[in-house]
């Protein structure tokens, strides 16, 4: 079974704060929720708010949630604050970058399956080619070393050729990143150059964590992100 995930990480150290302002994206769409605490054994299908580390929060999505761009939107201009947006799909992964409620740059590993069929590859690159300078504007960060992580699907296919033939070669970024740039958590050592730490589950074990239970989180009446959100 391939990996999926949909996170938010927004630049606040206010748990409680991102917490509600999940709530009110629910009531703005006329869907009701409840903030709770997570519990190990929780069965419920909630939004899962991990305590700030850095100065930022990170948001788990259930698994389906098709809405993670609108939400971070909403977070962000509500907060007046920015997100970064991470949905991993099996062996793809893509990266949003908001600012104040509005989408600054988009990033996938795969563009042609971020746009409707018939989109052509030109078009789709366009728009999910990413934009390092872009997106270290946004999160305030010197743009030059988060460049490779924005490698396009060819240069990443030829270092994992590479490793093939000399094993030895990783192809990380940098020396102390955690993964190779054909592995699909290479989104985490990302994360780590803009500041925000990936939640390991037995990290904040302890650490109260919040959870926001929509009474859905289906569309409708919840908003599907597309492609131009």
């Amino acid at each position: 079974m391939g990996l999926f995930l949909k996170m938010t990480a927004v630049r606040s150290s206010d748990a409680a704060a991102v917490a509600e302002s999940v709530a009110g994206f629910a009531a703005r769409h006329s869907v009701a929720s409840e903030i709770l605490p997570v519990e190990a054994d929780m069965r419920r299908k909630a939004a899962v708010v991990v305590p700030p580390v850095n100065g930022w929060t990170v948001i788990d999505w259930p698994r389906y949630t098709g809405f993670p761009i609108g939400v971070s939107r909403w977070l962000s201009a509500e907060l007046n604050t920015v997100a970064s947006v991470v949905d991993v799909f099996e062996d793809d992964w893509s990266h949003i970058a908001i600012a104040d409620g509005v989408v600054r740059d988009r990033y996938s590993t795969t563009p042609r399956i971020r746009v409707s069929p018939g989109t052509t590859s030109r078009e789709a690159n366009r728009r999910w080619g990413g934009n390092p300078r872009a997106v270290g504007m946004t999160f305030g960060v010197d743009p030059d070393p988060i460049a490779p992580y924005f490698a396009g699907v060819g240069t990443r296919l030829l270092k994992l050729l590479w490793h093939r033939a000399r094993p030895a070669y990783s192809g990380k970024v940098w020396p102390d990143d955690r993964f190779s740039p054909w592995e699909v958590w290479t989104f985490t050592d990302l994360w780590h150059r803009l500041g925000i730490t990936y939640p390991e589950p037995q990290a904040a074990e302890n650490a109260p964590r919040i959870g926001v239970a929509y009474e859905t989180f289906d569309s409708p009446p919840l908003p599907t992100d597309s492609e131009t959100d």
